[in-house]
C-alpha cells in the first residue's frame, strides 16, 4: 500500500499549459511599449492578434479637461507666487475623487489626481507661503451631465435622462462659490461641498486612516514617580503598527 501511495505521488501530471496557436488575443492600448511587445509574443506563439485602442480619444479628452488644465494653470501661475512668496491656488476636483464608481472610470481617475496634486503642492509651497485647496463638490446644478460624453453602457437615453434629472435637483453652483471663498481666506486643505460629498470624505477618512489597518493598542499602565519627585515620568515612544510615532493620552493614543 506504502509503494502504491508513492507511486501515485510522483506520476506526473498532464501538461495543462494552453496552446496559442489559433487562439484569439485582446490586446488593448498596443502602441508601443510592454504592451505592443506582448502583442507581437503572442503573435510569435502562432495566436490571432487582435489590437483595440479602448476610447483613448475619450480619454484624452477628459483628461484635457479634468486635469491637464490643472498642470498647466499651476504651472503658469505657481511660480510668480512662490517668487512673490504669497498667493493661493484653487483645484476644483469631485467627491467622487475619493468616491471610486465602476461606472465613471475615467471622472474618478483624473479627479483623483486633482486631489493628489493639490495635497502634493500644498505640502511643498506651504513653507513658500503659498496656499493649495482642492474644492471636491457633489450634486451641482450644472450642465454636465448635458456637456459629458457617455460611452459604452452608460450611452443610453434612459441613462442620460436620468443623470440630467439627478443634477437638476442638486445643489447651487452659489454653494460652490461660498466653499472656494472660505477655503482661501481660511487656508483650508480640502473642501467637500455639499452633504454627499461631505459624507464621502468622512467615510473615505474613517476607512482609509493611517492607523485602520493597526490593531487596537492598549495604554500601557501608569509607571512609578521617581524618587523626590510628584511627577511621573513621560513614557518612551513607541512604534506601532501604523508606522507613526505615538504616545498615549489619559483617554487615547495620540499620532503625530
Amino acid at each position: 500500500m506504502g509503494q502504491q501511495a508513492r507511486r501515485r505521488r510522483t506520476r506526473r501530471k498532464p501538461d495543462r499549459a494552453r496552446t496559442m496557436n489559433g487562439a484569439l488575443v485582446l490586446v488593448t492600448g498596443a502602441g508601443s511599449g510592454i504592451v505592443r511587445a506582448t502583442a507581437l509574443a503572442f503573435a510569435a506563439q502562432g495566436a490571432r492578434v487582435l489590437v483595440v485602442d479602448v476610447s483613448i480619444e475619450d480619454w484624452r479628452w477628459i483628461r484635457s479637461i479634468n486635469l491637464d488644465g490643472v498642470i498647466h494653470g499651476c504651472r503658469a501661475f505657481g511660480p510668480p507666487m512662490l517668487e512673490r512668496g504669497s498667493g493661493h491656488v484653487i483645484n476644483v476636483s469631485s467627491g467622487l475623487a475619493y468616491t471610486p464608481r465602476a461606472t465613471e472610470p475615467a471622472y474618478v481617475t483624473t479627479k483623483a489626481a486633482v486631489l493628489a496634486l493639490s495635497q502634493c503642492l500644498r505640502a511643498d509651497w506651504h513653507a513658500q507661503g503659498v496656499g493649495v485647496s482642492a474644492i471636491c463638490p457633489g450634486v451641482i446644478d450644472t450642465p454636465i451631465a448635458t456637456s459629458t460624453r457617455f460611452v459604452g453602457g452608460q450611452d443610453d437615453a434612459k441613462i442620460r435622462a436620468r443623470t440630467q434629472k439627478l443634477f437638476r435637483r442638486g445643489h447651487k453652483p452659489d454653494l460652490v462659490a461660498f466653499a472656494i471663498v472660505d477655503a482661501v481666506t481660511r487656508n483650508r486643505a480640502v473642501v467637500p461641498v455639499g452633504w454627499e460629498a461631505k459624507l464621502g470624505w468622512w467615510a473615505h477618512r474613517l476607512t482609509r486612516s493611517p492607523c485602520s489597518s493597526a490593531s487596537p493598542v492598549k495604554a500601557p499602565p501608569a509607571l512609578p514617580a521617581p524618587l523626590g519627585t510628584r511627577h511621573e515620568r513621560r513614557p518612551r515612544v513607541r512604534r506601532v503598527p501604523c508606522g507613526r510615532r505615538c504616545w498615549p493620552s489619559r483617554r487615547a493614543w495620540r499620532c503625530h
